[in-house]
């Protein structure tokens, strides 16, 4: 029995030190980043109070402008200059469009059926065009007229309900200008219900649970295949589902209330794309309406809060508006002569992009960049804050200088 169980443990060791000889292979060539522990990797690394693209601008400041990092067994890599980024993620598509496996957002969450982190498949290819052809930038003009009537709504709102915070404005504005676009309805008032109010908190359920370290079968994917096998360890993400599912199809299926017949909902309800199923199409739009309500937020209050900080640039815009338009309210005919306008609107996605850490990538197949090599199924993370205040590209970056652009 003794002899048995040594040759059991010699055995375990034996493929211990083969499986470790192995990865050491692999993933030699890699870009260096930081050390990390056995098994852990640079797991304990990992900030909970501060903002985790910041800590990986930090790293980038040591390592450079490609580096690598460990969380258990996931691989990362980490692009934080607009050249590496463009070289790799542009030039570098078909090796590296691929979607980094999201376990509990993806396949217990959402099922699968959430747009971002889907794999390039027959059903993503129609979703996607599906996606593209009623948000590209041609195609989004014939929602002018809505953006022009929340943008008025949102002013009339500052003023009328001065006590409120800006972030209610900006959450009505990002969330009636969306809902009216994708699913016909009337504009949301400050005054009345707000019928996206229950998908805030299961949003912020599913931002959490991609967060880095917070997933704990994400960190130990072995337990994968238990999770899905135990409808006890997956209640709460089957309850989210079914929540969800349920908020979605009730906007998807309501009958638009607009006399704006171009809403994307109606669209695919009325058979547009035939090759996608009602739940895929439910999911699609809802998980548009997800994406555009937070990003359009957290823009017009960054916007806030530059103009609260430099008041001088407020005051310059405001004799731009003045000589341009006057007394009558702007629409998107003066666009063009309001360059210092849109200058501010470029510095503040520069400044403060509302998606700083992007939407990660991972490699299709093994990528070779210089005398790196980064292998198939790594996670490629590229740093749009690093990029965006690159002091070579944008001298003293921190600071909000709207003069930076060209249209200025």
């Amino acid at each position: 029995m003794l002899a048995f169980l040594f040759q059991v443990l010699g055995a375990l060791l034996a493929g211990a030190v083969a499986y470790h000889t192995w990865t050491e292979q692999k993933f030699s060539r890699m870009p260096p980043g930081p050390p990390g522990l056995p098994l852990l990797g640079n797991l304990l690394d990992i900030p909970l109070s501060q903002l985790m693209f910041k800590k990986l601008t930090t790293w980038s400041k040591t390592h450079g402008p490609i580096y690598s990092f460990r969380l258990t067994t996931r691989r990362v890599v980490v692009l934080s200059s607009a050249k590496v980024a463009g070289d790799i993620l542009d030039r570098m598509s078909s090796q590296s469009g691929g979607r980094p496996e999201h376990i509990k957002a993806g396949e217990y969450m959402t099922r699968g059926r959430l747009l971002a982190f889907m794999q390039r498949t027959p059903l993503w290819r129609i979703l996607r065009k599906a996606a593209h052809d009623t948000l590209n930038t041609r195609a989004v003009l014939r929602f002018a007229p809505i953006q022009t009537s929340e943008a008025r709504l949102l002013t009339l709102g500052l003023l009328t309900h001065p006590s409120l915070p800006v972030s209610a404005h900006a959450h009505r504005f990002s969330t009636s200008a969306a809902m009216r676009m994708l699913y016909g309805l009337d504009p949301i008032s400050l005054d009345g219900p707000d019928p996206s109010r229950p998908l805030v908190e299961v949003s912020d359920d599913l931002f959490a649970s991609v967060k880095p370290g917070k997933s704990v079968v994400d960190l130990m994917p072995v337990l994968k295949h238990v999770v899905k096998r135990s409808a006890f360890l997956r209640r709460k993400s089957d309850a989210w589902y079914e929540q969800v599912s349920q908020l979605y199809s009730k906007f998807y299926w309501s009958e638009p209330t607009s006399s704006d017949r171009t809403c994307i909902s109606l669209q695919l309800r009325e058979g547009k794309y035939k090759n996608i199923e009602d739940v895929d199409a439910v999911w699609l739009v809802g998980v548009l309406l997800l994406a555009s309500q937070d990003m359009t937020r957290v823009s017009i209050q960054y916007f806030f809060l530059a103009m609260v900080l430099h008041p001088e640039v407020a005051q310059q815009a405001q004799k731009q508006l003045n000589t341009v338009v006057g007394s009558r309210p702007p629409s998107f005919d003066d666009q063009p002569r309001l360059p210092w306008i849109e200058a501010i609107l470029k510095e503040t996605l520069r400044w403060r992009s509302p998606t700083p850490g992007g939407l990660a990538h991972a490699a299709s197949q093994d990528i070779h960049y210089g005398d790196w090599v980064i292998p198939k199924g790594t996670m490629i993370v590229a740093n749009i804050w690093a990029m965006n205040h690159d002091s070579e590209l944008y001298p003293d970056p921190d600071k909000f200088e709207p003069s930076r652009s060209p249209s200025s």
